[in-house]
């Protein structure tokens, strides 16, 4: 993994004679597919796979380094769900099942509970069990399809997300009871 932009060229650049030759070695002629693959793709792979955006997603100081291996047990529940050969809607409705199974868990963790828990990067975003289950499940819902909408950019600044407060809590806390920004129309919501 590299640290930046130029780093990432000077590697791209060390790897390229090495490719080459294996290249060569294993399909013959001079083309430089692989370098000229990775090449094209260069700002892409800088924007998204150096050091700083992987830390801003929360991948740690320094990042971990990513699998596939989530990607790999969504198979092996998939398989284990459906079996042997199977009709399309069977396998759609496990993959729904699954999906809606993950978005239960992410909803969890807002409120710090299931098995995922929001990264440092991310408690911003999270809210206390009693005032989950104080607000209405329309207003859970509406919070969540509020960071469902959030860019990375949103995400990676920590834009801030509202949610409303039990007037209970309100007042306990000390917040105002009547908070409004650009971003909402409604009152009484508490700043995360």
């Amino acid at each position: 993994m590299t640290d930046n932009e130029d780093e990432f060229r000077v590697m791209l650049d060390s790897f390229r004679p090495l490719w080459k030759d294996r290249e060569t070695l294993l399909i013959g002629g001079t083309s430089e597919k692989v370098y000229n693959w990775i090449s094209t793709r260069g700002e892409l792979i800088c924007k998204t796979m150096i050091r700083e955006p992987r830390e801003k997603a929360g991948l740690g100081n320094p990042p971990r380094k990513a699998y596939s291996n989530m990607s790999e047990a969504v198979n092996h529940i998939l398989s284990v769900r459906c079996p042997g050969p199977q009709p399309v809607i069977s396998f759609v409705e496990a993959l729904h099942e699954e999906v809606r199974s993950q978005q239960d868990e992410v909803i969890r963790a807002l409120y710090g509970r299931g098995e995922y828990e929001l990264c440092s990067e991310y408690k911003h975003l999270e809210v206390s069990e009693e005032d989950w289950f104080q607000a209405k499940p329309e207003q859970r819902q509406k919070y969540v399809q509020q960071i469902n909408k959030l860019t990375m950019e949103e995400l990676i600044s920590q834009k801030p997300v509202y949610f409303p407060r039990g007037q209970k809590n309100r007042q306990s806390e000390g917040t105002v009871n009547n908070i409004t920004s650009d971003d909402t129309e409604e009152k009484g919501m508490s700043l995360l």
